[in-house]
């Protein structure tokens, strides 16, 4: 995992989301994501997942406006 580290604690998961320096949500954090959530779909020993942000005082700023703008320009 790059974007998220996971943590096991009894029946409790962490992911700790690091994308240094803002934070920002990109295209490959995103399916880093679904893959986890699939991950976790099939771990019957976790009841509970926390999901917090690894950048001081930072959870997701927001969606990487530089990646939006490069989508917007080439659509296809």
């Amino acid at each position: 995992m790059k974007y998220f580290k996971v943590e096991q604690h009894e029946q409790v998961q962490v992911w700790t989301i690091s994308n240094p320096p803002m934070n920002y949500m990109t295209a490959p954090m995103t399916l880093e994501l679904l893959e986890l959530i699939g991950e976790a779909e099939r771990d019957e020993s976790s009841r509970a997942i926390i999901i917090t942000g690894g950048i001081d005082g930072k959870f997701v700023t927001h969606y990487s406006v530089d990646e939006l703008a490069a989508a917007a320009a080439d659509p296809l």
